[in-house]
């Protein structure tokens, strides 16, 4: 299939625009441990279920895409982008999950207060 140009060019907007939000964050290094390392262990199953893994996944693929477009293979970018787009939303949807035991979810649902000064209590 030919993405054509602007459509390349899109791509690569879209893949670096993602790059720069991960990298403002903060993405840290990945860590791996010896089987019978229990410690690096532990903190390796607490980066999967806080996102993080997903997280520095999404850097990954989002770099792999740039790659695959410098050699002009949109096909295989417009692969990456899709996956560290879907990992960046699951990384996002696990960190809030785990904000005060599913109240960050809550949030979503609540519309945003009323601006402006609070009443005062009437004594």
């Amino acid at each position: 299939m030919d993405f054509g140009k602007t459509s390349g060019e899109m791509i690569q907007a879209r893949l670096e625009t993602l790059i720069r939000q991960i990298e403002a964050v903060g993405y840290g290094a990945t860590t791996s441990y010896w089987v019978g390392d229990v410690v690096t262990e532990r903190q390796l199953k607490d980066d999967l279920a806080s996102g993080r893994t997903h997280w520095t996944t999404a850097l990954a693929r989002a770099r792999s895409g740039i790659r695959a477009l410098d050699d002009e293979n949109y096909d295989l970018a417009l692969d990456y982008l899709l996956e560290a787009n879907s990992l960046a939303i699951a990384a996002l949807g696990l960190r809030l999950s785990r904000v005060r035991e599913q109240e960050g979810l809550k949030l979503l649902a609540k519309p945003a207060k009323r601006r402006g000064r609070p009443k005062k209590a009437l004594d």
